[in-house]
């Protein structure tokens, strides 16, 4: 028996509804119906009546509950003598794109007071984004990907233990600065984007599976003389001041638009895009962990599909 798993069972049993305690957790109601089922099996018996009306308990279940609802008042008081010796350090790991580094940086300043947690960002491709995440060097981590890449990624998260969240589905835009000719336009089509070269971070497993996608009658890998930088502000700065174009999220445009750079709709495109954050399966988020994962919603309200 996991102290998750009792979390998970006092979170319904509170809630008296599994879709709601889902909400309060942010985890999925299907992975939260497979951890009460797999408590269940362990304990060897039931601990919540399901029906259309809601959850209850079980006799056995208001007796676990009990003490459940002890252990993890415990656990709360051993936590707070913990942040009492050393500050939490929240590091969010997440693939170079525009938006988290606002976000994460609205967090900070909410928080920048407290002695009892410190805060990094660390921007990187999504291979290594999974791997500090797999290998706890990261609390959370934040994914940006594309139809090309979906089924691989889901595989390999799947293969180590690690849970998806999907936050919003986008398609890709063409971000260009004001030294583009295709600046002005209201629509793009692919082929225009073949007289300019596209700007980007360095190839890894992830990307190599995008070269494959199409967009209106022409692959990706037709696009040519490509500029690998390594971080967002060596983009920012190309964009402004050359022909260069960048293909991208529409939820990224509102910070875009603030350095002068324009996301115009792509005629045709068909490709999906999608933001979502990843944790442990066996992990309990942490309050600032939660607050954080609540910051990351706010990309819902931008999505363009």
């Amino acid at each position: 028996m996991l102290l998750y798993q009792l979390e998970y069972f006092v979170t319904i049993a509170d809630c008296k509804s599994i879709n709601k305690a889902a909400e309060r957790l942010f985890v999925s109601q299907s992975s939260l119906s497979k951890t009460i089922k797999n408590l269940e099996t362990e304990l060897g018996f039931p601990v919540l009546f399901r029906n259309h009306m809601g959850v209850t308990m079980t006799e056995m279940g208001e007796k676990l509950y009990a003490h459940a609802k002890m252990m993890l008042e415990q656990k709360e008081m051993i936590n707070c003598l913990s942040m009492e010796a050393a500050p939490h350090t929240l590091t969010i790991a997440s693939y170079p794109f525009f938006s988290v580094p606002k976000l994460y940086g609205e967090f900070h300043a909410e928080n920048h007071e407290r002695r009892d947690i410190s805060f990094q960002l660390i921007e990187c491709r999504l291979k290594e984004v999974i791997e500090r995440v797999e290998d706890g060097s990261a609390d959370i981590g934040v994914l940006v990907y594309n139809s090309g890449q979906c089924k691989d990624l889901r595989h390999m998260l799947y293969y180590k233990g690690l849970e998806l969240t999907e936050l919003v589905k986008d398609t890709w835009y063409v971000n260009v600065g004001p030294k583009n000719p295709l600046f002005h336009q209201e629509v793009v089509a692919f082929q225009d984007l073949a007289a300019y070269s596209p700007v980007r971070m360095p190839d890894d497993y992830f990307s190599n599976l995008t070269s494959y996608l199409e967009v209106d009658g022409m692959k990706i890998h037709k696009l040519k003389n490509t500029i690998y930088v390594n971080d967002c502000a060596a983009i920012l700065s190309i964009l402004q001041s050359t022909t260069a174009f960048r293909l991208g999220p529409g939820f990224s445009r509102p910070e875009l638009e603030g350095f002068g750079i324009r996301s115009i709709p792509i005629q045709n495109c068909q490709v999906a895009v999608y933001a979502g954050w990843i944790c442990r399966k066996d992990k309990m988020l942490t309050e600032d962990e939660k607050a954080f994962v609540e910051k990351l919603n706010q990309l819902k309200a931008r999505a363009c599909l």
